[in-house]
């Protein structure tokens, strides 16, 4: 007799090793040369390239050109993970926009990871009776390091990379902020289909780890969270984001 959905061992997974984004998006190609590409220099590059090519632009007209560009490729991961993630999301409530949303949301991950890791990510999705779990890897410089690079922000350590890592795109509609506030789920977005759709966001940076959820959201905007940021000694390098998203 077939075992149904709901049973405790149900765990179906979806694992992608070595995301080549390089053959997803047509954007890329198109924007990076793969020989030869400084892997901690992506938002650089096409930056500058798109300076090349529209001269006369000022700084709001780049980075509005900018954005357009990586809207473009995230658009391009979402349809490239809409096979793989099908049998995740059966039987769900909601389940087409749940899992609209959820694979939206691994796409501006899997994005920030192709622009700033040194490598190609990993992804891997895992479906329990009770739990949506997506983890996103990079064997990037991290984020300390990413933000002086690319940014010449002025970034004390690890724990303060990661809480402006948190704040990204804090008053846009897109961004790591808005991931944060829909994976717990403030402010009943979109993404949160009932009160048992939420969940907790994790992100950890060399040693570092923070865990965030609906209890010590409110400390992030004032920089107290920096307190729940444990070091787990273990020194990986590379950006490691989870969502951990309760379906049940």
């Amino acid at each position: 007799m077939p075992k149904k959905i709901d049973d405790q061992d149900f765990n179906p997974t979806t694992g992608i090793d070595q995301l080549d984004i390089y053959q997803i998006s047509p954007e890329v190609k198109k924007y990076y040369k793969i020989d030869g590409l400084d892997p901690y220099d992506k938002e650089l590059i096409l930056l500058n390239i798109l300076k090349e090519r529209h001269p006369h632009y000022d700084e709001t007209e780049l980075q509005l050109e900018y954005d357009e560009v990586k809207t473009r490729i995230k658009n391009d991961i979402k349809k490239f993970l809409a096979s793989p993630t099908e049998d995740l999301f059966s039987k769900i409530s909601q389940g087409r926009t749940f899992k609209n949303n959820v694979v939206s949301y691994v796409s501006e991950i899997l994005l920030n990871s192709f622009i700033h890791g040194r490598e190609k990510p990993f992804l891997a999705i895992q479906r329990t009776n009770k739990l949506i779990s997506v983890s996103v890897a990079d064997d990037g410089a991290g984020l300390e390091k990413s933000y002086f690079m690319l940014h010449k922000a002025k970034i004390k350590n690890s724990k303060e990379a990661i809480i402006k890592a948190c704040e990204h795109r804090r008053n846009s509609s897109y961004g790591l902020f808005d991931v944060i506030k829909s994976v717990i789920g403030i402010d009943k977005p979109s993404f949160v289909l009932s009160d048992s759709h939420h969940g907790f966001f994790t992100i950890s940076d060399g040693s570092n780890i923070l865990k965030i959820t609906r209890n010590n959201y409110h400390r992030l905007a004032s920089g107290e969270i920096i307190e729940s940021i444990h070091d787990t000694k273990l020194n990986i390098r590379g950006v490691r984001i989870s969502l951990d998203i309760l379906i049940k």
